[in-house]
């Protein structure tokens, strides 16, 4: 469909033995790009829909994680704007999605003030995404420029 091929199909859950029959569907979109077939990613598969950050894995190994599970959330609108929430305040912007890239712009957000928020590393992580794709569990991954690490989102 519009030069894209779509393979759909079924695999186990993570947890799940070889002799469970697989349950998960999987959508997988591939266009040939300059000679390559690439996988690509559409818009239809993050928009409308909260996803909830569960961690950010830098390049040096370092792992963040919310110490406030299910605060931190983001849901990208078809109209180009996003919005969310962090361990403090309720956030919203705007996106911009390539086949596999993405940039957000003109963040603003609520003004509460909270000892030891999460807030400002979770935003400015955001500000940096570049790219962009689903993983083999259906998160949603940012890459965050200069390959300095990666956002993660169920």
């Amino acid at each position: 469909r519009d030069g894209m091929v779509i393979v759909n199909y079924a695999e186990r859950a993570r947890d799940e033995s070889f002799t469970t029959t697989p349950s998960v569907g999987v959508s997988k979109y591939l266009k040939v790009i300059n000679g390559v077939l690439t996988e690509v990613n559409i818009s239809s598969q993050i928009t409308n829909r909260a996803w909830k950050w569960v961690k950010t894995v830098m390049n040096d190994d370092a792992v963040i994680v919310p110490v406030k599970k299910d605060a931190f959330t983001i849901t990208l609108k078809e109209d180009g704007s996003v919005s969310g929430t962090t361990d403090c305040n309720s956030f919203f912007g705007k996106y911009i999605l390539g086949d596999n890239t993405v940039s957000f712009s003109e963040f603003g957000a609520t003004l509460m003030y909270c000892e030891g928020s999460q807030e400002g590393i979770f935003i400015q992580s955001l500000g940096e995404a570049q790219s962009y794709f689903i993983d083999k569990d259906n998160n949603l991954v940012f890459e965050i420029k200069f390959d300095s690490g990666s956002m993660v989102f169920k």
